[in-house]
């Protein structure tokens, strides 16, 4: 019954990923890639390089497995200082954050973004509000000129359990921020397989690593 189970979370997955146009392995080898170059840091290095260089380089590894992509037509985007890819055709972006420990849990609360989120990741799940459905999209819709404010943002969320000694990660869809500026409301996740931590001595406690950096017109003095 378990295996059965297992089989059965197994096929939702691959089906709502292949909806999107994108695969499990393709967000494996992102995270998985971020984590190896975060453990460049060490105890010399400032307390915010090993998060911020695991974001970066997830980031960077998504956008560049997803530009490969034949004929999926992802292109980049840094709107706001908010990395991205886009896919117009499908309507989507996605993004890579970290979460907390819930990140990747079917069972128990949802699970969070680790820090505080700005302007872009406001305005995204905003969006995505208001747009839940694809569904609800007349045909006629997809004909007209799309602008990239209006497409649904997908977070790639992970997180390193150091106790677990695991690395948990989901694919979801942010609806909404709490009173400390973390997203913590998902119309959907999607559960992606996780895989045990290479064992590492642990070097330096991880700040704050994601940067959203407001842009603002210089007046004259």
């Amino acid at each position: 019954m378990e295996e059965d189970a297992s089989k059965l979370r197994a096929a939702k997955r691959i089906s709502a990923l292949q909806a999107l146009g994108l695969n499990e392995d393709l967000l494996q080898k992102a995270v998985k890639h971020g984590v190896a170059q975060s453990l460049i840091c060490t105890a010399f290095d400032p307390r915010s390089s090993k998060g911020f260089i695991k974001w970066a380089k997830t980031n960077a590894k998504l956008r560049e497995e997803l530009a490969l992509v034949k004929g999926k037509r992802w292109k980049l985007s840094d709107k706001r200082n908010y990395p991205r890819s886009l896919n117009v055709d499908r309507r989507i972006a996605i993004t890579a954050v970290s979460g907390d420990s819930q990140t990747g849990c079917e069972d128990g609360l949802a699970p969070k973004t680790r820090w505080p989120k700005g302007v872009a990741t406001q305005l995204a799940c905003k969006v995505n509000a208001k747009q839940i459905s694809f569904a609800d999209i007349l045909p006629s819709e997809f004909s007209k000129p799309v602008d990239e404010e209006t497409l649904s943002t997908w977070m790639l969320v992970y997180y390193v359990d150091e106790e677990q000694k695991e690395v948990r990660i989901e694919l979801s869809l942010p609806v909404g921020i709490d009173n400390r500026g973390r997203v913590s409301a998902w119309d959907k996740r999607i559960i992606l397989e996780s895989w045990s931590l290479e064992p590492t001595v642990k070097l330096q406690d991880e700040m704050s690593e994601e940067y959203e950096v407001p842009v603002e017109r210089r007046t004259n003095q």
